[in-house]
């Protein structure tokens, strides 16, 4: 695979395009897989922190090297200034990141869902990857709701986390017990 999707910059810029199986390479089933693997584990990494949002654990987010990172709730504004951030920009990392792991959960149940599978094997590593993926989806939604409530204030911000939370929603509400291809 081309290492610039790999390694690119999670930027939060205008011109993001989310990627799509083209953008990977297709040499082998085995070799699609990893990839795929490897690019979620990648994202799981750079959302961790809104994954352990919670009611007893609240804390402001931002976007360094694109990983998400906790801000301390006192001192956010000072911290994102210094950073050149706004509570924007950590939406639109999400929402980037969101968009890409979406894709790349489509992809994988496109291949199981069409029987593209070579073999039992893959087929079960692959609805794998869709229940750990499924489970990282929830935990998102959890703390992209306390998010909405910690910015309640702002309308705009509480509507693009409504609207990243439907999306994952309507994801993780479609999902059916893979397991039973």
């Amino acid at each position: 695979m081309d290492s610039t999707i790999i390694n690119r910059e999670r930027s939060v810029s205008a011109d993001h395009q989310p990627i799509s199986d083209k953008t990977i390479s297709e040499k082998s089933n085995a070799c699609l897989f990893s990839k795929r693997k490897e690019m979620l584990s990648q994202y799981f990494d750079s959302l961790a922190e809104l994954e352990n949002l919670s009611e007893t654990n609240i804390h402001k987010l931002g976007v360094d090297d694109g990983k998400l990172y906790r801000s301390w709730y006192w001192a956010s504004g000072i911290e994102r200034h210094y950073r050149g951030e706004s509570r924007m920009t950590t939406i639109k990392h999400i929402s980037n990141c969101v968009t890409d792991v979406i894709t790349i959960y489509k992809g994988i149940f496109d291949v199981i869902s069409k029987n593209k599978c070579p073999d039992s094997q893959r087929r079960t590593e692959n609805a794998q990857l869709l229940v750990d993926t499924k489970k990282h989806m929830e935990l998102w939604i959890k703390g992209l709701q306390v998010m909405s409530r910690l910015y309640q204030d702002d309308p705009d911000i509480v509507s693009q986390i409504s609207e990243i939370d439907g999306t994952l929603s309507i994801i993780v509400n479609s999902s059916v017990n893979f397991f039973s291809f």
